[in-house]
């Protein structure tokens, strides 16, 4: 939410971008309630792990790589490829590098349960 896109890493009007934290947080609790479902919980935890990370990461990624003017690791005719392999390989990573290009760890520390992940009192991109 701290960049304005909707749950599915997309721009998108205000109101909509405003709850995309909840619908994901929501959709974790529901997988996490799926998963002692012997079959079904591994098919639900995978669905959202390649729904989550790699298509709403690489989503995220593209868009700050295109919005900070990043260049691609790899060349551009392999288009978005570059950030689907690295929200696959290495998602966590990924998304804490994305996490530090949008605000100053030092000076505004993360907390875990708001909205945008800071604190009350740090602005929303630094």
């Amino acid at each position: 939410t701290r960049l304005q896109l909707t749950w599915n890493g997309k721009t998108g009007p205000k109101e909509e971008t405003a709850l995309s934290y909840n619908r994901i947080l929501l959709s974790l609790v529901f997988t996490m309630a799926l998963f002692w479902v012997p079959v079904l919980g591994w098919l639900v935890l995978f669905t959202f792990y390649a729904v989550v990370v790699i298509y709403i990461g690489s989503q995220v990624r593209a868009y700050m790589r295109q919005k900070y003017q990043i260049p691609a690791t790899l060349p551009a005719r392999c288009g978005r490829i570059d950030d689907v392999c690295c929200m696959l390989l290495c998602g966590c990573c990924s998304s804490i590098q994305m996490a530090r290009h949008t605000h100053d760890d030092k000076e505004y520390p993360g907390h875990g349960c708001t909205t945008t992940g800071l604190g009350p009192d740090a602005p929303e991109i630094v």
